[in-house]
């Protein structure tokens, strides 16, 4: 029996050290979230706005685009050209264009302007104005006695197109001592223009007039509208 005695006393010395040790040791506490999380919180780089890539834009619709396209057609340029005299001039350069496809037309223009005229007023006789006439040559002053008309007799020194230069020559004359006028005459007449448009040639127009108009003198080139 003492055997059993022992063992029961041993047992319970093993219990009372075990919970002596247990309580000994400090008992664990929670901690709390916020105090782990002292840093910045952790961020992915797909969370991060600049980083993320903008979406590629996405590939033209074909019909779309042949939809809304603007569609760009160059306008036609038409001219006219001259003015011409008559004669073969007028009639080569309407052959060459034709030549090269272009639809020509040749039209008749108006034209109105003055010419100033300075002479010397008439005489009573022939006579009297040759003799003028040789006084005036004699001085270096040119000109010619008008043989009938309503100014027979007088004798023309110059005609000009503008004013202003048959002022400046009857002034010139006048200082050399010669008694001079000069008239104001309405001139009425026509013009040969020839109207130029692309017709069925798709050639550079305004190219194919600028390089047979430097053939010739007196010809210039005018923008018309393109008529139907």
């Amino acid at each position: 029996m003492p055997w059993i005695f022992l063992c029961l006393m041993l047992t319970n010395a093993v219990y009372f050290g075990w919970k002596f040790m247990e309580g000994a040791q400090p008992q664990a506490r929670p901690l709390a979230v916020e105090s782990v999380q002292l840093g910045a919180r952790l961020q992915l780089l797909s969370e991060r706005p600049d980083l993320i890539p903008a979406p590629a834009p996405a590939p033209p619709d074909d019909k779309q685009s042949a939809v809304t396209a603007p569609v760009i057609v160059s306008a036609a340029q038409c001219f006219s050209v001259g003015p011409f005299s008559p004669g073969a001039g007028l009639s080569h350069f309407v052959e060459q264009m034709r030549g090269k496809r272009l639809f020509v037309r040749v039209d008749q223009r108006k034209v109105a302007g003055k010419d100033y005229w300075v002479f010397v007023p008439a005489f009573t006789n022939r006579e009297k104005a040759d003799e003028r006439l040789r006084d005036l040559r004699g001085r270096g002053i040119d000109g010619f006695v008008v043989k009938e008309g309503v100014f027979v007799n007088a004798i023309s020194l110059n005609h000009f197109s503008r004013k202003e230069l048959a002022q400046a020559y009857l002034e010139k004359v006048r200082a050399a001592g010669v008694v001079v006028e000069y008239r104001e005459i309405a001139q009425g007449g026509s013009e040969q223009w020839v109207y130029l448009s692309p017709g069925q040639s798709r050639a550079n127009v305004r190219s194919l007039i600028d390089a047979q108009i430097a053939k010739s003198d007196g010809l210039r080139r005018e923008n018309a509208s393109c008529e139907e």
